[in-house]
């Protein structure tokens, strides 16, 4: 049973969340039954979805470790989602304790429960804002306050540029952000991707239509754009549950990985910023 019997204010029953589902998915209880009722539709036309949901928060795990191994002491987490252990700031304090997270959704679900598992982890804040609005975001003085974009920080981008309908422009606000990063700073990214499954493809654009999690299912092409401006390490855009560093296997597992090709394929990838992109303020979308 969901733990969200009685419904927070700001969040409407009738309309999915793409973080609650990401919660059902990986065996959360704070879903709604329109929550539950979406991801079953998913499930029924890709059943290895769990497992996929898995290996991309997997991913996430390595890559914010690699990161904390090469000396990143912050990071910008966007789109995080309803927490889960381990969480970002988590993984980084393991190998830097004095680590600065900020965590970004605009679910009100998500700020409810980081509110309470923050609480007590000083150099760590969540805010409630869109990704949709770069500027509000680098503006925001409780992200000032804790991330020194002078410095490397890690800006994490996981399962959630498939949200951002062409429309919206997720070029431009990627590089919105990739204009405040330092060198050494990395982007952290992961995608729905156009070759999967043609009829999961078809389902889901369909069942989303018209709902915050509709999604947009891009070539491998398109996401290379997106991540233009920054140096793709390890094995560039690659399956999530494939990617990895070599470097890294002594202090990694491996991910487990998918039997088959998943009917809906997410790949991954992490950009450096090897260049100083300049001071100019980012533009609000």
């Amino acid at each position: 049973m969901s733990k969200l019997e009685r419904v927070p204010p700001g969040v409407d029953p009738r309309v999915p969340s793409v973080a609650r589902v990401y919660d059902y998915l990986l065996g959360g209880k704070d879903h709604l039954a329109v929550d539950r009722a979406f991801a079953d539709k998913l499930l029924a036309v890709a059943p290895e979805t769990r497992q996929v949901a898995r290996a991309n928060r997997l991913f996430l795990v390595r890559a914010v470790r690699h990161l904390a191994r090469r000396g990143v002491r912050q990071f910008l987490d966007l789109g995080t989602g309803i927490p889960t252990s381990p969480s970002v700031h988590e993984v980084a304090r393991e190998i830097v304790p004095d680590c600065r997270v900020v965590y970004v959704d605009y679910d009100p679900v998500v700020r409810l429960h980081s509110e309470v598992l923050l609480a007590s982890s000083p150099g760590v804040e969540a805010v409630q804002a869109d990704l949709r609005e770069p500027g509000a975001i680098l503006g925001d003085p409780r992200v000032t306050r804790l991330i020194d974009f002078s410095q490397p920080v890690g800006v994490l981008m996981v399962g959630i540029l498939h949200f951002i309908l062409d429309s919206e422009d997720p070029a431009g606000i990627i590089a919105d952000f990739r204009t405040w990063m330092a060198p050494g700073s990395h982007l952290i990214l992961t995608h729905a991707m156009a070759d999967s499954a043609p009829e999961a493809v078809a389902q889901l654009s369909t069942a989303t239509a018209g709902t915050p999690a509709q999604s947009v299912f891009r070539t491998r092409e398109e996401v290379l754009r997106l991540a233009e401006g920054f140096e793709l390490i390890g094995p560039g855009l690659a399956p999530v549950h494939e990617w990895r560093i070599p470097d890294d296997d002594e202090y990694e597992p491996p991910i487990p990985l998918l039997e088959g090709v998943p009917a809906v394929r997410i790949d991954a990838a992490v950009g450096r910023v090897t260049s100083s992109p300049g001071s100019a303020e980012p533009t609000r979308h």
